[in-house]
């Protein structure tokens, strides 16, 4: 009967932490479209590379190339490290996987190789939170020659703003 009343009690306790308001809820600033570079970006080539980051798991290595068509993607998993960082596994390369965790700037994620299970961090990159696609500036004269010729702009919409950068 003692047994009982402990069992009854422990599960009270479990329900209680399970319907508080206040248990808080994981974050899902991972979630969404980021690009290699963000609209405005001058350069004498095309191509964007992008990640799309899932509620579900999925990570997709992708982009466009310089017809703004999609490139082949590349379909993997994420999971949760913790609340700032995820980890996606590499089946292949000099790099066992990427940690991605959100960067110095809302609309920004940092990207680190892993290796041998040391986070690379000397050699993060930085994705911007959207769609990028790029276009033509106009023929470079002569023909080869190193001009910036592409100008990279927002496939749809820009991404919101911050809350510190909202009016």
């Amino acid at each position: 009967m003692q047994l009982i009343k402990h069992r009854s009690l422990i599960v009270l306790l479990f329900m209680s932490a399970a319907c508080n308001p206040e248990v808080a809820e994981e974050s899902d600033w991972m979630l969404g479209t980021f690009s290699n570079v963000g609209a405005g970006y001058r350069s004498n080539s095309c191509g964007v590379g992008r990640y799309e980051i899932l509620e579900d798991g999925t990570f997709i290595d992708g982009g466009v190339d310089c017809d703004n068509d999609p490139v082949e993607p590349k379909r993997l998993t994420w999971e949760r490290l913790d609340e700032n960082t995820i980890e996606i596994a590499l089946p292949s390369g000099d790099f066992e996987a990427m940690r991605i965790r959100l960067g110095k700037h809302c609309n920004v994620i940092e990207i680190v190789s892993v290796r041998d299970g040391v986070a690379l961090a000397d050699f993060a990159l930085e994705y911007v939170r959207g769609a990028v696609c790029h276009e033509r500036t106009g023929p470079c004269e002569p023909e080869g020659s190193q001009c910036e010729g592409y100008i990279t702009v927002w496939c749809d919409e820009p991404p919101p703003p911050c809350e510190d950068d909202a009016p």
